[in-house]
């Protein structure tokens, strides 16, 4: 799932713009391949909870999902985005905000993170809504997210994984607490 997202992101941010991200977004709605891949995983192995109804809710390209994707989207660009400049051939959803919008940098990184929160609230009011779909199955698309957003915590933890990420992987799979 992670790959996926990886070339997906490393194949947008050749020479876009901000508008261009709303378009692939759109793209992405309408095939639906990436979020209901990456979902469809996510729910895999769920048993009963994971029903044909769920998958339909899917197909439908539901905001919930989209919410997860685009702050797990957004929450790299905004930590990757130093390194990514220095690859001349690199647009990130915060240079295509400069570029289109004409704005100071620090203010780009505020709209973006102000994004990043609206995601993050629109999904927090959907798990407080009764659905016909378990919390479990949702918490696996909040889970998602929020794996990206600590990868992306102090800097970029995926492609340099030898710090912070090291130590969580470590201290959950290496050294768990015992029960």
């Amino acid at each position: 799932m992670f790959k996926l997202a990886s070339i997906i992101d490393d194949n947008f941010d050749v020479d876009s713009i901000f508008e261009d991200l709303k378009v692939f977004t759109d793209a992405i709605q309408r095939s639906g391949t990436v979020h209901f891949i990456s979902s469809f995983f996510a729910f895999k192995g769920m048993g009963e909870q994971a029903t044909k109804e769920v998958y339909d809710w899917l197909k439908t390209h539901p905001k919930f999902i989209m919410d997860s994707s685009l702050a797990s989207w957004l929450v790299d660009d905004i930590q990757t985005n130093e390194f990514e400049q220095k690859r001349s051939h690199v647009a990130s959803a915060i240079e295509c905000y400069l570029k289109d919008y004409g704005v100071s940098r620090p203010e780009a990184f505020k709209e973006i993170q102000e994004m990043v929160a609206s995601a993050w609230k629109d999904m927090n009011k959907f798990c407080l809504k009764p659905t016909a779909f378990p919390l479990s199955l949702l918490m696996r698309v909040i889970n998602f997210a929020r794996v990206m957003e600590d990868l992306y915590l102090y800097g970029d933890g995926y492609s340099d994984s030898s710090r912070e990420t090291k130590e969580k992987i470590n201290a959950v799979l290496i050294d768990p607490i015992p029960m």
